[in-house]
């Protein structure tokens, strides 16, 4: 099939990874190369060889147009890929100010007829413009006038893209030398002394790498990488190239796309394997990460907000103010209370929670089914929508605003982003308020706050997976706020940033429900928490067997009254007897099982207790 040169250009690095694959090479010192040469009218000095070099003198007074065609021997693209040159050369065409002779590169792809190198394939020394002249060129890109230091003897070099090609491509240049009717340039016209076809190596791959923490947390994502290693040493991540296929084993406690590995809750540490499969060509490469999965010891306590009036109030402090760079965090369990307001404010710092830039940031709900984030700047609210709530789960929330963009995020996931430059208001005076704007006597959120954290930097997405389930260190670089709600009683919400912005409880109550977050559990916590876990669950199993045993001696005596009474309805005596039978053996099985229970309950509290677990 043949081809045809397009205008589609190729611009490849000059870096030489590896070494290049040489089509065509001359330097004319010794031979002519094998070149040709055909001529079109009466050419007074055509193209010809001389040692060193192929010249022509060009035509000065033929009285009609004239041209002279310098062909290369036939070569073949050595592999698949493109295709590059460089000559060096020097011309002198006529141009008195119009350039009417001129010079020009032309290329055969497997027998086809000569087709022009287009001027924007030159990647360095290319057509100096239009040709104007009467001759084949005319209106054609090409070279005219003196090369740059003609007049010295000096010769420059062209480099340019011929294309792409498949191996095996029989190609042919041609360096094409037209002149009008009359006068020429300086002698030589043109003169090519060498020049080479070559390839660089397409690099290949061979190698797989996966990069990524060795452990991360239950109920919690970690992003990680696929990056492609080449046999030149280079490397390209292609995480979420559509031929990268990411899986990992087992899979029923975790799960994996575009490299973003999501872990569930867990009852005890696991190991994973993570594997990445990337094809590119015909090489198709495969690495793996074994990753472990830490459990998470929950501490602490929680603040309930009733949607009514309860909120935390924080006074104004200039380390809350933030004009150009803010990260909030917090994790919320919402609770539907039936109502429905446009804005239940979670976190706010101003004057308002919206209708306007009334706030520095705010972090709220909307109409119950939405969350919707903000800051503002002079003269306009910059707040936008994303994420949806779950009532009755814990979710960890981030707004992050870095002066020319704000991005929210939820469970580490980013949800909606907007621009946002700054510098944003930060209402001196006004307080930071948590679960209510009560400013406004407005506003107000139903539902359960923990750890809210209030940064003066940007953070990125990495920051705020690797630490939410984890509590920050007092003094942390950046932190500005940090109320963990850990008092557990009281009317303070002390700040654990080290600012000394404390909060007032009002209305708030305290509870022990929490999210996952806390230290990574050792072997008394792991035990401590697994165990409370089954406590829960046979107390659980305790009162579902007492209200069954109730209801069904409740039967029972419906069932010796009927009894008595002789109504059977339409069973019979016998069938009766027997079911009641059946019923007082279940209760005794059932009671045995309390009894078991209960027992089993004793022990286990006897092995805390063994373990100095209160």
């Amino acid at each position: 099939m043949k081809k045809q040169i397009t205008m589609s250009v190729v611009i490849l690095s000059v870096t030489m990874f590896a070494q290049n694959t040489f089509a065509l090479v001359e330097d004319f010192n010794s031979t002519d190369g094998g070149f040709s040469v055909t001529n079109t009218g009466p050419v007074e000095s055509p193209w010809h060889w001389e040692p060193g070099s192929w010249r022509t003198d060009g035509t000065d007074n033929a009285s009609v147009p004239t041209s002279s065609e310098l062909n290369s021997p036939i070569f073949a693209v050595m592999q698949d890929g493109p295709l590059l040159m460089k000559f060096d050369h020097r011309y002198s065409f006529e141009n008195g100010g119009f350039p009417w002779d001129g010079g020009q590169v032309r290329l055969s792809i497997n027998g086809g007829p000569y087709v022009t190198i287009p001027g924007p394939y030159f990647i360095a020394n290319g057509y100096t413009g239009i040709i104007t002249g009467n001759n084949i060129l005319n209106g054609q890109e090409g070279f005219s006038g003196d090369s740059q230091d003609y007049s010295e003897g000096n010769f420059i070099t062209s480099e340019l893209s011929l294309g792409t090609f498949n191996a095996g491509d029989q190609l042919s240049l041609q360096f094409v030398a037209a002149w009008d009717e009359f006068a020429k340039g300086s002698v030589p016209n043109w003169e090519i002394d060498g020049g080479e076809v070559y390839q660089i190596p397409v690099p290949g791959v061979i190698l797989l790498e996966i990069v990524g923490p060795g452990e991360v947390a239950e109920d919690s994502q970690e992003q990680y990488k696929a990056i492609a290693v080449y046999d030149n040493n280079s490397t390209r991540d292609v995480t979420d190239s559509v031929d990268c296929v990411w899986s990992v084993e087992p899979n029923d406690k975790c799960s994996i796309a575009v490299g973003l590995l999501r872990t569930k809750p867990i009852d005890l540490p696991m190991d994973v394997t993570i594997t990445a499969e990337y094809t590119e060509g015909p090489n198709t490469v495969e690495a793996e990460k074994d990753v472990s999965i830490l459990t998470i010891c929950p501490s602490g306590s929680a603040l309930e907000f009733d949607g009514v009036d309860d909120y935390v109030n924080i006074p104004d402090n200039i380390s809350l103010r933030l004009p150009s760079t803010l990260t909030v965090e917090t994790w919320v369990k919402p609770i539907y209370d039936g109502r429905s307001y446009w804005v239940d404010a979670i976190i706010v710092k101003g004057q308002n929670v919206g209708w306007g830039p009334y706030y520095n940031y705010r972090v709220a709900m909307e109409n119950q089914n939405l969350y919707t984030w903000g800051i503002t700047r002079s003269g306009a609210e910059l707040y936008f929508f994303g994420g949806t709530p779950i009532y009755g789960n814990w979710q960890h929330l981030a707004v992050v605003a870095d002066g020319t963009k704000c991005i929210a995020y939820v469970n580490g996931t980013e949800v909606a982003s907007r621009e946002a430059a700054g510098p944003y208001l930060t209402f001196e005076g006004y307080p930071l308020q948590i679960g209510g704007h009560a400013i406004t006597n407005a506003r107000w959120f139903s539902g359960l706050i923990d750890e809210v954290r209030i940064w003066n930097s940007a953070r990125t997405v990495d920051e705020i997976r690797a630490n939410m389930h984890r509590k920050p260190d007092t003094g942390e670089p950046n932190l500005v706020g940090y109320w963990n709600f850990d008092e557990g009683e009281g009317g303070i919400a002390a700040d654990s940033s080290g600012n000394g912005n404390d909060g007032d409880v009002v209305g708030a109550v305290w509870t022990d429900s929490i999210p996952l977050v806390g230290d990574i559990c050792s072997l008394e916590g792991l035990v401590e928490r697994n165990l409370s876990d089954v406590l829960d669950l046979k107390i659980d199993a305790l009162g579902i067997l007492g209200a069954a045993i109730d209801k069904e001696e409740a039967l029972l005596d419906f069932m010796d009254t009927s009894f008595k009474n002789r109504d059977f309805g339409t069973a019979k005596k016998g069938d009766v007897v027997k079911a009641k039978q059946k019923i007082h053996s279940a209760i005794q099985h059932e009671e045995q099982a309390e009894t078991a229970v209960d027992q089993s309950i004793d022990k286990l509290d006897d092995a805390l207790n063994t373990l100095g677990i209160e």
